[in-house]
């Protein structure tokens, strides 16, 4: 995400406010100003009137696409639809083999995230054309998205087939196959029980973080923490530690594509960092890395490992013997060998009106990382309510600087997921040791 966010930023002009000051109180709490609602009626006209639209405006044109990536981006961010941004859009496909990569993918991942119905036959063009295979899989799945009937799948799949016959060698298009082939209900009922992975998944000795996810990501999850003895962090009144996390991008795109979903599956955490990024905020946040990211030694914080070559043999151990077979918890291994980095678990100071008319609000979506609710004062930045502290107190509260954080879809209900769903079944885990 840093790094996305990086070439993003680097080309939006209204990022002086970068110059904006971050400051840690003394009372353990945080402030920024860029959280303040002047700042945001700020920064929200900017992004419409200067990004959006004055970038839109401009010729479509080489010296330009870098400013077209930038306003695409900031379409997802607000959640904005206007019509130069449409036909911005149109413009791109219709000249789609002319273009730079970087505008390929922003076009196609906008497309996506805003225009889910429309482009049907220029995305068909796309996926009957294109050489590459993360542009195939983009353009393939709004096209699943469309029409996700049985018939449609096996189109997709046979297409895929033909049009790239190594595809069980790529990482992306071997992660895509499984959406062709396995329907959201037929995964689920292959889903071995989620007592096997509170009791088995992770590492002892390690801080283990288990992320409950529902299969749409529109809607909240929820965290635990198991300690390095096995047993599960409680409060100080002996319930049960837990946290909100929210694990949908922008584009809410599968997680083995770059600014997708949080992949599901076993992130190693690394460290506590401090936030680089006004958009993440001051709150420090959960440094993670996917296999193939990091050598295998430093994703199992182990130097005496002397592999350097990533196996899914590696990445399975962590996994319970029950569920070492599931294919869906192998999103997080694909998605690194595909090339993904740099997801993080981290705060917020988005501002959530961008988002009040959606399910998850007022939660915030990202590039793809793990986030948590944070709000601020909108007269002077003030840290107000801060999950994200809690989620890092609860961390060094576990007992050890290293762990794992393991992200697994439940179920599809709409509804965030809620401690009731899972307390009998960690309970349980817990009593058997």
């Amino acid at each position: 995400m840093y790094h996305y966010a990086r070439i993003i930023f680097g080309n939006i002009a209204f990022l002086t406010l970068l110059s904006l000051n971050i400051l840690a109180q003394e009372t353990g709490g945080y402030q920024t100003s860029f959280a303040t609602e002047a700042e945001r009626i700020k920064l929200r006209n900017e992004l419409i009137s200067d990004t959006i639209e004055g970038n839109l405006s401009l010729p479509l044109a080489q010296t330009n696409e870098i400013k077209w990536v930038t306003a695409f981006w900031a379409m997802e961010l607000l959640g904005h639809r206007p019509a130069i941004g449409r036909q911005a859009l149109f413009q791109v496909f219709r000249t789609f083999q002319d273009r730079f990569i970087s505008l390929q993918r922003a076009a196609l991942e906008a497309s996506y995230a805003l225009f889910q119905d429309d482009f049907t036959t220029e995305i068909k063009i796309i996926a009957d054309s294109t050489a590459s295979s993360k542009l195939f899989a983009m353009a393939a799945l709004q096209l699943l998205r469309q029409d996700g009937s049985r018939k449609n799948r096996d189109a997709l799949f046979t297409l895929m087939q033909k049009r790239f016959p190594q595809w069980q060698d790529d990482p992306i298009l071997w992660s895509l196959s499984l959406d062709f082939r396995q329907p959201n209900h037929e995964r689920l009922r292959l889903r071995p029980p989620m007592l096997d992975l509170f009791r088995h998944g992770g590492e002892r000795g390690k801080t283990n973080l288990f992320c409950i996810q529902r299969i749409n990501r529109d809607y909240p999850g929820l965290t635990i923490v198991k300690k390095p003895d096995n047993t599960f962090l409680r409060n100080p009144d002996g319930s049960l530690f837990a946290i909100p996390h929210f694990t949908r991008s922008l584009s809410a795109q599968p997680g083995y594509l770059t600014n997708g979903n949080t992949p599901q599956g076993v992130l190693s955490v690394q460290s506590i960092e401090g936030a680089g990024s006004l958009f993440i905020g001051p709150t420090p946040v959960l440094n993670l890395v996917l296999p193939f990211e990091a050598s295998v030694a430093e994703y199992f914080h182990n130097p005496t490992i002397q592999d350097t070559a990533w196996t899914i043999e590696h990445y399975k151990k962590l996994l319970p013997y029950s569920w070492r077979n599931y294919e869906p918890m192998r999103e997080a291994f694909y998605a690194g060998k595909a090339g993904r980095t740099e997801i993080i678990a981290h705060g917020t100071t988005i501002d959530p009106e961008y988002y009040r008319d959606k399910s998850y609000y007022p939660y915030t979506p990202s590039l793809g990382c793990l986030t948590t609710l944070e709000l601020w004062s909108g007269k002077d930045g003030r840290q107000i309510v801060s999950d994200q502290c809690a989620l890092i107190h609860a961390f060094r509260a576990a007992g050890a600087d290293a762990g794992y954080v393991i992200i697994v879809e439940k179920d599809d209900k709409k509804a965030p997921v809620t401690l009731q769903e899972i307390i009998m079944d960690v309970l349980r885990a817990e009593s058997s040791l």
